[in-house]
């Protein structure tokens, strides 16, 4: 866990996502973006229609491919969890 140390020394050791709602016309769109501590950088982002599995899982797919293989970062949510992600984890 991140335990509210939000630095990292070097790039892809942590990362953190959330889901902000944003009102567009008379439309709600939602962003799901994946952020990299070392320099606060978004790094991956979806965008969708509902804030969905399928919106935080397709940011977080995007974040992983840019990965190599030995890369493991922490990833840390605003729903009070975290998770260790490895290739493969988020289908």
């Amino acid at each position: 866990m991140l335990d509210r140390e939000f630095a990292a020394t070097a790039p892809n050791r942590k990362s953190i996502t959330d889901v902000t709602e944003f009102s567009v016309g008379e439309r709600k769109l939602y962003l799901s973006p994946v952020m990299d501590l070392v320099d606060r950088q978004i790094i991956a982002y979806s965008v969708g229609i509902s804030p969905n599995l399928e919106l935080t899982n397709s940011s977080l797919r995007a974040a992983l491919a840019l990965l190599d293989g030995s890369q493991k970062p922490l990833v840390h949510s605003d729903q009070d969890s975290s998770i260790s992600t490895s290739r493969g984890a988020i289908s």
